[in-house]
């Protein structure tokens, strides 16, 4: 290496040295820039005084409340806005520095030039031990500011933003808009007094359901409840009147109209709010008991707590869910249970056969906005026919029941009823009629008449294959495979194989065959026992069809239970019809006349 090689070197070591020291502050390594300034931990500041040229604000966490603040006023405090001095301490924490002067090389001139030598803005924070001031001079147009700890520090350059809060929080005098600190959310149970006796009170139990417990016991309606006790709990203050106030006469808060008592979900002395005279034509002086801080409320406060309970009474009779797996119903001599089998609804006793979805479906759709008209609290049972010869059970899918004991017909087709549910007993209340009426049919409403609908799937059937049979006549039925292509501009059937068969097809038959199968009914329903196969013809046919097998296109979505629908026909009835069953099913129904007669057709001609 030679001497200028050096010299280049030792020229490009001393301007990296420089630099650093320059981007370092002028002090070098050991006077590294800190990130942000100033250095504290948010949840270690007690206190904050803002003051902003005459302007002072004081403001101090609660000692039982970490994320609570008052502002101070005068010899007292009134509630502060928390959210407002948080993001302030957030803020301040993460101001950005972008370097700094040393103290001990300033100059007063260059604090009168920063803006520092008399600061307009600046606050202190008041720590376990200490306290921390931080003092705004000068901004410039690059977004930086000048900052300090006070007289004699290091001055700062730090990213601009904390000063114009600050102001903010100077102009808006930091007051909460809210009187309490509680949310819906944190409310355990809701009174309201009037003249010092209790004029209603409801209560959330441990599931989260809102009832009422005076004047009468019972379910409050969720929506209804949880929006008055909304505009009891989160109404804000329009303003703040009078802190500290020594004459509550003239606000009528020293003999207040309501007194609004909150709860706390999680125990602890409850917040009362005091209302008192109206303020305005649309608000009301209010204030928290035992705090002397009087504000002004939107009067929907004053309408909430002067409804009465039962306007937010519940008036579903059932409150039935979603959840159900079986309905049991007593009408006197009129007996019956619906059962749900897997995905499937079943009429279980008292004889067992698929129920008729869509029926069922309506019944619960019924029994779930089954509402009360009148409630008879404190009626006893009996004097309205209300006993156990009449009720509707549900039963629900962790094992739980509901009762519906049905009484009396009452006026106007409703009917007398309590309901005795794992959520606690009702009274007596008089319910629509309509689910009476409906259960009353009995229970041949609910069985399952159509037994598949390939309506939606006719263009997807590619294949019919009819196995031998007798037909009514006694006449052999053929065997024989009709099929056509869906993917044709006009698909026509025609006739694909089978022993011993020539001709052409009938059309006009094979249209019927194909009606037939589009929807397939039931007359009645047998659960299927493999012992009786002779009975059912299903083993050695004697006077039907063997099966009728429907094959539909692989691309397209299948009918239920698979892509191939087998249907066996078996012997005849003497009263007509014919046993029958899909494939595998656990059921055997009886088919009508007419599927019989299209399927033992003749179709080649």
């Amino acid at each position: 290496m030679n001497l200028r090689s050096v010299v280049v070197m030792l020229v490009l070591a001393a301007l990296a040295v420089l630099a650093y020291v320059t981007l370092s502050g002028g002090d070098g390594p050991a006077a590294r820039l800190d990130p942000t300034y100033p250095r504290f931990e948010q949840s270690d500041v007690s206190v904050v005084t803002l003051r902003h040229r005459t302007e002072t604000l004081e403001m101090r966490r609660r000692a039982d409340r970490s994320d609570s603040w008052d502002v101070v006023s005068g010899v007292t405090t009134c509630r502060a806005d928390g959210a407002v001095i948080e993001d302030l301490l957030v803020a301040l924490r993460r101001q950005g520095v972008r370097t700094k002067f040393d103290a001990a090389k300033l100059a007063p001139a260059d604090l009168q030039g920063f803006g520092l030598a008399s600061p307009e803005t600046s606050l202190e924070m008041k720590l376990p031990s200490s306290s921390v001031t931080v003092r705004f001079g000068k901004s410039s147009m690059d977004g930086s500011m000048y900052v300090d700890g006070g007289p004699g520090t290091d001055v700062w350059v730090v990213e601009n933003g904390c000063e114009r809060l600050v102001i903010d929080l100077l102009a808006n005098g930091a007051r909460s808009r809210r009187l309490t600190d509680l949310r819906l959310f944190d409310v355990g149970a809701v009174e309201v007094v009037r003249g010092g006796i209790t004029s209603w009170r409801v209560e959330r139990d441990p599931s989260g359901i809102w009832r009422v417990k005076q004047p009468f016991d019972g379910f409050a309606e969720p929506t209804r409840c949880e929006t008055r006790l909304s505009r009891l709990v989160n109404t804000e203050v329009a303003a703040w009147v009078d802190i500290g106030a020594a004459d509550l006469v003239k606000y009528g808060l020293d003999a207040p109209s309501a007194e609004v008592r909150l709860e706390p979900r999680q125990g602890g002395d409850p917040t009362v709010i005091l209302v008192g005279k109206e303020a305005g034509p649309d608000t009301v002086y209010v204030m928290e008991k035992g705090i002397a801080n009087v504000a002004t409320l939107h009067r929907r406060l004053a309408d909430a707590a002067a409804e009465p309970a039962v306007s937010m009474r519940d008036d579903s009779f059932t409150r039935l869910g979603i959840d159900g797996i079986s309905v049991r119903v007593r009408f006197g001599d009129l007996t019956y249970k619906l059962a749900k089998a897997g995905a499937s609804w079943e009429i279980a006793e008292p004889e067992r056969q698929p129920a008729d979805e869509r029926a069922v479906r309506d019944l619960l759709e019924a029994l779930r906005s089954w509402k009360t008209v009148e409630w008879q609290d404190g009626a006893k049972p009996a004097d309205h026919g209300i006993g156990d010869e009449q009720f509707i059970e549900v039963e629900l899918g962790g094992g739980a029941k509901s009762t519906y004991r049905i009484g009396r017909e009452a006026t106007g087709g409703t009917w007398w009823a309590a309901r005795t549910a794992p959520d606690g007993a009702g009274g007596v209340e008089r319910v629509q009629g309509e689910p009476v009426a409906m259960v009353r049919k009995g229970w041949p409403q609910f069985r399952q008449k159509l037994v598949r609908d390939f309506t939606t799937y006719m263009d997807q059937l590619v294949r019919v294959e009819r196995a031998s049979g007798t037909s009514e006549e006694g006449q052999k039925v053929q065997e024989l495979a009709l099929t056509r292509d869906i993917h044709a501009v006009k698909p026509v059937w025609r006739f694909e194989e089978g022993p011993g068969i020539a001709g052409t097809l009938k059309n006009d038959a094979v249209a019927r065959l194909i009606s037939a199968l589009t929807t397939v009914h039931a007359r009645e329903w047998q659960h299927y026992d493999p012992a009786k196969n002779d009975e059912y013809g299903f083993a050695n046919p004697r006077a039907a069809l063997t099966s009728l097998v429907l094959k539909f296109d692989d691309a397209s979505e299948p009918p239920r239970d698979g892509a191939v629908q087998k249907l066996y026909l078996g012997n005849r009835l003497p009263g007509g019809g014919c046993y029958a069953r899909f494939g595998d099913t656990p059921w055997v129904f009886i088919a009508g006349d007419d599927l019989i007669a299209a399927a033992a057709a003749v179709l080649v001609q």
